[in-house]
């Protein structure tokens, strides 16, 4: 038998060992903290970018869409109003938003302090959210550190801005330009921003717009290093500054369709424009008459100037077959026509123009229109184009005819 005095104690801690699970278990409990802020603070910030940028390539490419249709003032509020409806439950802005779709989440802290504040969730769903297109102004005068913007893509330049808004990818068409010549612009930027008070020009009234900035809820109560006073952007107080910024370009169209609604179809002729074609030499607005022959090509004095075609072609790089097979009149409408050039000895499709035609007997009266944006009826980003952007990767004739021929048809590419 052992005497009680001789056996080994119950516990082989120290006094100074004491409480180590305590100070683990806060030290643990602090992570947890930590890291449920970087995800809920990390989610809600990663989402709000997205949908910033999801409403400024939204209002880019209706801005550019509708640059000829609708002149500047026309093209700018149709930017507004596609954001607007892009953060709307039902795309009706007027009755409300029950679900509360908008460009992340609006502050719901109150109290200058980091520690003090009080979180505060609006009843109404709908005033939970930033709603961008409430306030986007429509810069009128075309001020380069405004909401949108027209004038000139850099391509290969860095997205890098100022803070007087001065970017090395686009330079803004001048200030007070005229309305017609904003509309010509090739490429349309548009901002939506969500900033604190650091910036004049990203408040001024008639040209550019921000919603209140992106509120840290875990990060107020974080232990970095603020500002001293009288320094400016206390990120945990006053938020962090989100910028979302689209550019939008006109490119010649590589992929055309039929827009009944727009009044807009592909000719069933197509005409040549290469050299020499005398297509090619007649201005905008002015006509000239082709004679029809058995075999579907279109003469002018002899010449060889265009071909009817059974199926219209649609693509940059398609063949085009003369063909009576199934040919008629053309539509009294606005007809977008391929134009095409002898390649290689095969007629391939450099491009699309637009004309107006009449049909008279053997004889076939086309008038050409201006080149222009179309709304619809013209795409580029398409799987379809997919094939032409190949064929002007491929084939450098085609490639020269399709970014040199006069008047083209133009579609709207997201350039940023």
């Amino acid at each position: 038998m052992i005497p009680d005095e001789h056996r080994p104690s119950r516990s082989t801690q120290r006094p100074e060992e004491r409480g180590t699970v305590l100070v683990l278990f806060a030290l643990l409990f602090v992570g947890i903290f930590g890291l449920m802020g970087v995800v809920i603070d990390g989610g809600r910030l990663r989402a709000t970018r997205q949908q910033m940028d999801a409403g400024a390539e939204c209002a880019a490419l209706e801005g550019m869409r509708f640059c000829d249709a609708e002149g500047d003032d026309g093209r700018r509020a149709r930017a507004i109003r596609a954001t607007s409806l892009l953060f709307d439950d039902d795309m009706d802005p007027g009755n409300g938003d029950a679900m509360g779709i908008g460009a992340g989440t609006l502050p719901v802290v109150s109290g200058d302090a980091p520690y003090l504040g009080t979180i505060t969730v609006d009843i109404d769903p709908g005033a939970r959210t930033w709603k961008p297109a409430g306030g986007l102004e429509p810069n009128l005068d075309n001020r380069q550190h405004g909401d949108l913007v027209a004038g000139d893509y850099i391509p290969g330049a860095q997205p890098d801005e100022d803070d007087a808004f001065d970017r090395s990818d686009f330079v803004s068409s001048p200030a007070g330009s005229a309305a017609a010549t904003l509309a010509a612009a090739p490429a349309f930027l548009v901002r939506l921003r969500r900033a604190s008070d650091r910036l004049d020009l990203d408040r001024d009234a008639g040209a550019s717009s921000a919603g209140p900035p992106f509120e840290w809820l875990w990060a107020r109560g974080a232990i970095w290093h603020e500002p001293t006073p009288g320094q400016s952007n206390l990120s945990r107080n006053d938020g962090l500054t989100l910028r979302a910024t689209a550019i939008a370009a006109a490119e010649r169209a590589l992929y055309v369709s039929n827009d009944p609604v727009q009044g807009t179809f592909v000719a069933n002729f197509a005409l040549r424009v290469d050299a020499g074609a005398a297509w090619e030499s007649t201005a905008p607005f002015a006509s000239i008459n082709f004679e029809v022959q058995p075999d579907g090509l279109l003469t002018i004095a002899g010449s060889e100037g265009g071909a009817a075609t059974a199926i219209p072609a649609r693509l940059v790089g398609a063949a085009v077959s003369p063909s009576l097979a199934t040919w008629g009149a053309p539509p009294a409408a606005v007809l977008i026509v391929p134009v095409y050039a002898q390649v290689n000895g095969a007629r391939q499709v450099v491009g699309f123009a637009r004309s107006t035609a009449t049909l008279s007997g053997a004889t076939i009266t086309v008038t050409r229109l201006p080149g222009a944006m179309l709304p619809t009826g013209a795409s580029n980003p398409s799987p379809a184009a997919l094939d032409a952007r190949v064929t002007l990767e491929t084939n450098l004739v085609v490639s020269a005819l399709h970014s040199s021929f006069q008047h083209p048809v133009m579609a709207p590419v997201l350039r940023r």
